[in-house]
């Protein structure tokens, strides 16, 4: 584990977890002038979030370890995730979970097809509510990478022409650029505690039995609804436009009559 905390009560809690079996690894706290909390990060944080992931990944080659697992400190995760991911036997592997980012209803998944979270279509997001296993552009933050991948020179270095906030966004780029592929595990979805208010929540979502069910609260015909008006084509939109101006015209020309 990763402390990089800037409060003394959170390093507290940390060192609590400290067995035979874990380490704890002290880096100095992330320069946080620029950080509002809401994931704008500038480029300095960027860097310094993947010097520490980079470093996993050299300890899962060094100790010879068959893969490494990243887990964001704001994430909950069901009992089985773990488990979920290495049986889907992919290389380069993330746990789904979802967010109101901006409280209004809009959830979306931690994945998208295209930076920078960007999707193709509604049922690029709407088949996420089901399980199974889905290929994606990027995503992040739970991840499963095997060593296989990390052999081969994989690390979540910022790519100096890709200007996205992120690291995952660039190592996912890195995985393609490999020749490998990006998943997304929707089984046994995890909690993302957003902001304070939610992490009564997640605690009563753990407890009750960390069912996917409950997400399905959210993802309900109203969010489905919300979705897809988000992918109308394009071309209808300018039909509207088109047909708009034309009637101003004609209103316009017989306003001259």
């Amino acid at each position: 584990m990763f402390d990089d905390n800037d409060d003394n009560k959170s390093s507290n809690y940390l060192n609590s977890f400290k067995d035979d079996r874990i380490e704890i690894i002290n880096f100095d706290t992330i320069q946080k002038d620029n950080y509002d909390g809401d994931h704008n990060w500038n480029l300095q944080q960027i860097d310094r979030i993947a010097e520490i992931k980079n470093y996993a990944l050299k300890q899962t080659i060094d100790e010879k370890y068959d893969a490494v697992f990243l887990v964001d400190a704001d994430l909950v995760l069901h009992p089985e995730s773990l488990i979920s991911l290495v049986n889907s036997n992919k290389n380069f592997i993330f746990k789904i979970f979802w967010t109101d980012f901006l409280k209004d209803g809009n959830y979306r998944p931690n994945c998208w097809d295209f930076h920078s979270w960007n999707y193709d279509n509604a049922d690029s997001i709407l088949q996420l509510k089901e399980k199974g296993v889905f290929q994606v552009g990027a995503g992040g933050a739970c991840t499963l990478i095997k060593n296989e991948l990390i052999n081969k020179g994989l690390t979540f270095n910022r790519i100096p022409n890709m200007r996205f906030n992120g690291e995952d966004r660039h190592i996912c780029s890195r995985v393609y650029a490999l020749g490998s592929e990006v998943y997304v595990d929707t089984n046994y979805p995890s909690y993302h505690i957003h902001d304070v208010n939610k992490y009564k929540e997640a605690e009563i979502w753990y407890k009750n039995g960390a069912k996917q069910e409950f997400f399905l609260q959210w993802l309900d015909d109203k969010w489905e609804n919300k979705v897809t008006k988000q992918f109308k084509p394009l071309t209808s939109i300018f039909l509207k436009i088109k047909r708009s101006f034309y009637i101003a015209r004609r209103t316009f020309i017989n306003s001259l009559k």
